[in-house]
């Protein structure tokens, strides 16, 4: 094979023979020190001086009807059913009974302290009545206390039942005739699996693929309805084969019926704890600031109160750990089953190598935003994160994976996990011993018609999420030079 790149000083054009990848060299035009780039295997790709989304310039490219038919004939059959093992249908029946109590538990506390408030209010009265002076004013101040803290605290209990979170993260939908090859591979692969096929498909910048109900309860009441989100940094940095596995496990989620469902439930309510356990507004701070600036007299009141709310919210982050706990069985078990799929579809070698790949995308993409912040710090604002994230996953220091690599290894899973640790899965999909049905190894951006500018896009959004901005492509440069300016530091400092 040869490496096709560029002189990053003065853009001269080279090719060499792939086994100088990697090597020293000096530029023939301007004298400048380069480094010839290394091949990425999986990939396919020359990476360290020229683009690296560009494929082998010596192979014929095919068109689109013929990539098409290339990746659809693909498919060698269709994978064979996952059943349901006992355990997942045992530990479902379980965390519904638990995750159905943690509320109603909530609100009969709410009722202890309301009848006790009522109590007080009905049956105490007469402490006022019984004293003259100024014991009269005291008694009046003991009378009303409990009724304050109690009324402060119960209002402060029922404010979570009603709270609802801002979700205003960025996404991109897609469409068919933007998009044809994805949407065709999308309806082959969901055939291929068994699983219904997702009304609508979106992208961002996140090193991730999910399955979600697309309009929440609405959609979770009247089935289908569902939307594959789809991280454009996967598709950057991944095989098709690695690819197609992945949207099999979100796949596996869709097939998975009720319980995609309860999963559903069991998130709503346990974001729900976790936000109203941690989450502050304008009430606290009126609670607060009445105990510290009214009068003494008045303020140990609100005081008091502000214990009331502690100890409620010390209830709820009860309910929160409870819950945690035992949904996380279910939604490991579940994990468990869309590993399944992924193994049956692209093979069970293949699941362990596309973990790892994902592994290095998402240690990549820490320095990643490393990268791009300084770049903005100095007034420039890149234009193709997935561009970067992969280069720097392709560049990263043999140290550093090595002691990532040993961690992930030696990581077992607990008790709060929602998803099983690597070694965990690794041995679940080894124990299908699958050849998969899927094998094609190209880049997985082939899939994308319009793939450039699909990576910019969502590097807009991204940066309008980050900078509460609206950012147009125009505001932004071409990340070569950040990727140029990269290749000529020093070894990186993050290691």
């Amino acid at each position: 094979m040869t490496i096709s790149f560029k002189c990053p000083l003065c853009n001269a054009p080279y090719s060499v023979k792939d086994e100088y990848g990697g090597r020293q060299a000096t530029c023939k035009k301007c004298g400048g020190a380069m480094l010839v780039p290394k091949v990425a295997a999986h990939l396919g790709l020359a990476v360290g001086s020229g683009a690296i989304y560009v494929p082998d310039r010596n192979k014929p490219q095919l068109s689109f009807v013929d990539r098409r038919n290339q990746i659809l004939n693909a498919f060698e059959a269709n994978i064979e059913p996952v059943k349901t093992v006992s355990a997942y249908k045992l530990k479902a029946l379980l965390v519904t009974a638990v995750m159905a109590a943690l509320p109603m538990v909530y609100i009969g506390f709410i009722g202890l302290v309301g009848l006790a408030v009522l109590y007080h209010l009905t049956h105490h009265g007469g402490m006022v009545t019984a004293v003259r002076g100024r014991a009269a004013i005291f008694a009046l101040l003991l009378y009303l206390a409990p009724i304050v803290i109690g009324g402060i605290t119960v209002i402060f209990m029922f404010k979570p039942l009603f709270a609802r979170g801002v979700n205003d993260r960025r996404s991109r939908a897609l469409t068919r005739d933007g998009e044809p090859l994805l949407f065709a591979f999308v309806d082959r692969l969901a055939e291929a699996v068994g699983a219904p096929a997702p009304n609508r498909i979106e992208v961002d910048s996140d090193v991730n693929a999910s399955a979600s109900f697309r309009r929440g309860w609405l959609s979770v009441l009247l089935g289908g309805d569902l939307t594959l989100t789809i991280g454009v940094p996967l598709v950057a940095g991944l095989t098709m084969r690695q690819f197609a596995g992945v949207l099999a496990h979100e796949f596996g989620h869709f097939s998975q019926g009720a319980g995609m469902r309860l999963s559903y439930i069991i998130r709503v309510i346990n974001h729900w704890l976790t936000r109203v356990v941690y989450e502050r507004d304008t009430w606290d701070v009126w609670l607060e600031e009445s105990t510290a600036n009214l009068d003494p007299r008045v303020s140990w009141i609100f005081g008091l109160a502000q214990i009331g709310v502690m100890i409620s919210r010390a209830l709820l982050w009860v309910l929160m750990m409870v819950g945690h706990a035992v949904s996380g069985m279910l939604l490991r078990e579940m994990e468990f089953d869309a590993d399944r799929h992924e193994a049956r579809l692209a093979g069970s070698e293949e699941f362990t190598t596309t973990m790892t790949r994902i592994i290095e995308l998402s240690v990549a993409n820490e320095k990643t935003m490393h990268d791009l912040y300084e770049y903005f710090q100095s007034g420039q604002l890149g234009d193709n994160m997935p561009k970067l994230l992969v280069y720097n996953s392709l560049t990263l220091p043999d140290s550093l994976m090595k002691k990532v690599h040993e961690k992930t290894a030696a990581t077992e899973t607990e008790l709060f996990d929602t998803h099983p640790c690597f070694k965990d899965r690794v041995a679940n999909a080894m124990k299908e011993q699958a050849v998969g049905v899927f094998r094609l190894e190209v880049p997985a951006s082939e899939l994308f018609v319009h793939f450039d500018a699909l990576c910019r896009n969502v590097t807009s959004d991204m940066y309008r999420d980050l900078l509460r901005a609206h950012v147009m492509p125009e505001h932004m440069q071409p990340i070569d030079g950040l990727i140029t300016a990269l290749q000529k530091q020093a070894p990186p400092s993050w290691e």
